[in-house]
């Protein structure tokens, strides 16, 4: 299993991702080198205000969702890194036919943590 940005699948895969095309085709690029599941955690082709994520798993149907981003001008670190742990948290014991869940519960918990952390940071910063 094999999670990334769009920029470390970009310098993975050593190709330029400017579409959610090109996402799919740096997604083949993996499965190509052998990596069943293929999770991109983040990349900027959603709608104003929102960051996409992708996931697919070698011959199964590929997923993509949108994830509203949370303040106006805060920027998190780290956030790559805990998708992955909470994407391989919800996917363990799972059926790969449960990826879509997976996906979406990993989104979720991603989600409810950005959002106490934008909760307790003071108003003065």
């Amino acid at each position: 299993m094999g999670s990334a940005y769009t920029y470390e699948a970009e310098r993975l895969a050593g190709v330029k991702i400017s579409t959610e095309t090109d996402v799919w085709n740096a997604v083949d690029w993996f499965h190509e080198k052998g990596v069943d599941i293929v999770a991109i955690s983040s990349g900027d082709f959603g709608q104003r205000g929102e960051l996409r994520t992708f996931l697919s798993k070698r011959n199964w149907p590929r997923f993509a969702l949108n994830i509203h981003k949370q303040g106006t001008s805060i920027s998190f670190t780290g956030t790559g890194d805990l998708f992955a742990s909470l994407f391989l948290a919800h996917s363990y014991r799972k059926h790969p036919d449960q990826l879509g869940y997976v996906l979406e519960r990993t989104v979720a918990t991603l989600q409810a943590v950005i959002k106490r952390t934008v909760a307790e940071i003071p108003e003065a910063m």
